[in-house]
């Protein structure tokens, strides 16, 4: 295993990388890097060429060019992107996400500012604006930051990250899965390491392929980290990998009791038939994170007692209704909830608001969604999103009884 530490005293950064043997525990190889702080951009492609050459790895042409291309040369502007990254994967998960995601725009708009040339800069806030989009409904984010893809693209036309970005509102924007496709290709040309999307791979049936790009991320990212498995419990879900879901959702609360990825238990509770555990879990749920008085659950309670799983829900969605225009109130959640129940016509009401805005939410492979296939208005949804025949027809050969 290849471990580093950093430290930095006054100006400088030391740099210190070990190659670990695992079998027989001991150090195999050693370096240490001192730089000045000022260098630390140009560092990051020295170190990683020195290492690679040290250990004896073959590079092709591709991957050294792509050593010595460098995002910014502007410290600041890395510093300021840097920390939007934290602030936008914060959001995922965090009662406060929709203040964090202002934070992340506030420091890319720091970061292009202080270099205009800063491609990665323009797809995170594009990323960031889609994300809020999606979370308060908002038509406007969304066009913004379809502008901000294209300009990334122009200002720098070799930025894999710009192009997959691209690639995905041709799909979810423009419904061209076929120009999406060719501009997918081309992020993996230039970046064969960069991981492709989940969401745009379910909706064209590959699976296989999702799961494995939801695997190498857990893989690449740190595991103790609650959001990390928080975000794979989600893509495991949405895969319907509903076992490893629910074991990355443990995993998250385990590390950080204060993680709420519980509804993704509840809806794989839920997906293989297992209602009155999938309202206990909801129950437990508001009562240890969404702060319910004792009222409220004793009405949730009489509630799922009186009317089922079903009834529960129903109060859950009257409720969410009511906070349409929040992130309680997302359209596409209340779609799949009407859905989940079987309630055909409140389902596709809200599914065709919700994809007034191309959210590119995975319906295909959505759990939720499955008792309403069979419903002809959802193989003409389907044909709304103008994906292949081919495609279409394995999407529609799973159906689901409702419960």
């Amino acid at each position: 295993i290849l471990t580093g530490t950093l430290h930095q005293l006054n100006d400088l950064v030391i740099v210190r990388v070990e190659l670990v043997d695992t079998r027989e525990p001991g150090i195999l190889w050693a370096t240490e890097y001192t730089y000045e702080i000022g260098d630390i951009i140009a560092m990051q492609g020295q170190i990683t060429l020195e290492i690679v050459q040290a250990m004896r790895l073959g590079l092709s042409e591709r991957e050294r060019v792509s050593l010595d291309r460098q995002p910014t040369l502007n410290n600041a502007a890395n510093d300021a992107y840097l920390k939007a990254c934290y602030f936008l994967e914060y959001s995922r998960f965090h009662v406060d996400g929709n203040e964090a995601l202002g934070k992340a725009i506030s420091c890319l708009n720091e970061a292009i500012a202080l270099d205009p040339a800063f491609g990665l800069a323009y797809v995170k806030k594009a990323e960031v604006l889609n994300k809020r989009a999606f979370s308060l409904t908002s038509k406007e984010d969304y066009k913004i930051s379809r502008d901000l893809v294209e300009k990334a693209v122009l200002v720098d036309e070799n930025l894999a990250e710009a192009h997959k970005l691209l690639a995905l509102k041709l799909a979810f924007d423009d419904h061209d899965w076929q120009k999406a496709e060719r501009e997918m290709k081309r992020a993996q040309e230039l970046n064969p390491n960069l991981l492709p999307s989940f969401a745009y791979l379910l909706w064209l049936g590959r699976r296989a392929e999702a799961v494995r790009a939801i695997e190498r991320k857990l893989e690449l990212s740190d595991r103790h980290s609650a959001d990390a498995q928080s975000l794979a419990a989600f893509e495991f879900y949405m895969a319907r990998e509903f076992d490893r879901a629910v074991e990355s959702a443990d995993a998250a609360i385990e590390l950080d009791p204060s993680a709420r990825p519980s509804y993704i238990k509840i809806l794989c509770l839920e997906a293989t038939g297992m209602y009155t555990e999938a309202a206990e879990e909801d129950l437990i749920g508001r009562e240890r994170w969404g702060g319910a008085p004792p009222e409220r659950l004793a009405v949730l309670k009489a509630t799922f007692v009186e009317s089922g799983w079903v009834g529960l829900r129903r109060l859950e969605l009257e409720i969410r209704k009511k906070l349409e225009g929040s992130p309680l109130g997302k359209p596409y959640d209340i779609a799949g909830g009407y859905a989940s129940i079987g309630d055909m016509d409140e389902a596709f009401e809200w599914l065709n608001r919700a994809f007034e805005l191309p959210i590119g939410a995975p319906v295909p492979t959505d759990a939720r969604f499955d008792p309403i296939r069979a419903d002809p208005r959802y193989e003409g949804f389907l044909h709304n999103m103008n994906l292949p025949e081919e495609v279409i027809a394995r999407h529609l050969a799973s159906v689901k009884k409702s419960p």
